[in-house]
């Protein structure tokens, strides 16, 4: 199975469902986006354009090359998102890869032993978050004999830092020039990175509006922007649709509109979602009242863009960006968003729903719990669970652990 002509086929059809059952634009251009994000790709395989496999490096520098980005981590995700995934663990059992490994490296390398993703012809990475990350791609580098590049993220946020990433940013660049025989075209890499500023501040401003009580976004709304923000930064579709969904968003603020009838708890979801049941989301809005405002997935920061010095914007963005800023260290990180995320989004509880193969997430539970329930009192529930894989964490069993939980708010709502 060639994973992007099923990914291409699978959001058509999900595009017609949306447009024959919603009236929400922005449900259906989230398909159309997806949508020319899978065509684009598949069109230019055809043509010959080069085809990086990239992780967490930047996207805009991806495209101002004329090279095709694809992200095997997402396409994970999607695919789990739309059927059985237990195939891709068993090949990557028999290559060797034990359960202990992050799910999702373990399902790429089956996806890619089984050669349904696309075969690359480069490969960019980035040293940051995961651990995972730098064995997946340096065995997979390996496996395609195709040139590679890792970005070196420091841990530490100071100028030092930003100045250091800048320098990885252009030997970067320079490794594209070699690879493609062309120059970066600046010029083009500023319009990508104007484009990239515009959607980075409308789904920025997104986040915002999510303050407002009654939330105006639902759990599924809210966690498939991402998907968006991940493939498509710096071009004008991410744009359409950050723009649209901003404008629906804030026209439900304004009218008072919740994404429930009645809400009743405000839960910040702190890590990864169970893109396997995501209808988990639907039934805790429907059966509880419980939304959530936000997300790691969503939660971004603000600093200063310089047009004219692309690639510094792009390393002080490395550090702003959804999951680096939060998990990228030091621990602190990742406890102070936490406490910003429940003080700015009036939460009700915290979940963290852990990746049990994510080394650095397993590390910050203790921490977090304490620092919640110390600085703020809050209600903080930890789940062993997956991202994608449900045999870890069974959505009859999520649920039951999520209704112990609003059991605990609702006496916790009671007696304040």
């Amino acid at each position: 199975m060639d994973t992007i002509k099923a990914s291409l086929y699978g959001f058509q059809q999900r595009l017609k469902h949306r447009q024959a059952h919603t009236a929400d634009r922005s449900q259906q251009i989230f398909y159309e986006v997806m949508l020319k994000y899978y065509q684009m790709v598949d069109k230019g395989r055809e043509e010959g354009r080069p085809l990086a496999w990239v992780g967490l490096a930047p996207v805009e520098i991806v495209y101002a090359m004329d090279i095709l980005p694809f992200m095997p981590e997402f396409q994970c995700m999607v695919v789990a998102s739309q059927g059985n995934i237990a195939g891709y663990f068993d090949a990557s059992a028999g290559y060797g890869l034990p359960i202990e490994i992050c799910s999702v490296h373990r399902a790429m390398t089956g996806m890619d032993i089984l050669q349904e993703l696309p075969k690359p012809d480069l490969i960019l990475s980035s040293a940051c978050v995961c651990d995972s990350t730098l064995k997946f791609y340096g065995t997979r580098t390996e496996y395609h004999q195709v040139p590679s590049y890792m970005l070196d993220l420091p841990h530490w946020r100071d100028e030092e830092a930003i100045q250091y990433l800048t320098k990885d940013l252009e030997g970067m660049v320079h490794f594209l020039e070699e690879f493609t025989g062309k120059k970066m075209d600046y010029d083009r890499l500023k319009e990508i990175m104007r484009l990239s500023k515009e959607g980075y501040d409308l789904f920025y401003e997104i986040g915002e509006l999510r303050k407002a009580a009654p939330t105006p976004l639902r759990a599924r709304e809210a966690f498939r922007n991402f998907s968006v923000w991940a493939f498509m930064l710096g071009k004008q579709e991410a744009i359409d649709y950050f723009r649209v969904m901003r404008d629906e968003t804030r026209r439900r603020v304004e009218n008072k509109e919740g994404a429930v009838a009645d809400e009743k708890y405000r839960i910040v979801w702190l890590y990864i979602p169970p893109n396997y049941a995501l209808s988990v989301f639907d039934w805790m809005e429907t059966e509880y009242g419980a939304t959530i405002p936000m997300d790691v997935f969503n939660f971004l920061g603000e600093f200063e863009w310089d047009p004219d010095k692309p690639l510094e914007t792009l390393a002080r963005k490395a550090y702003y960006s959804l999951l680096i800023r939060q998990l990228g260290g030091p621990i602190e990180n990742a406890t102070d968003e936490a406490v910003r995320m429940v003080k700015e989004y009036k939460a009700d509880g915290a979940v963290w729903l852990t990746q049990i193969g994510c080394k650095q997430g397993c590390a910050v539970i203790r921490r977090m719990k304490d620092v919640l329930q110390e600085e703020l009192g809050v209600p903080f529930l930890s789940m062993d669970g997956d991202v994608i894989d449900p045999s870890v964490l069974p959505p009859d069993e999520l649920k039951s652990k999520l209704e112990g939980f609003f059991e605990i708010l609702e006496d916790r709502v009671a007696v304040h």
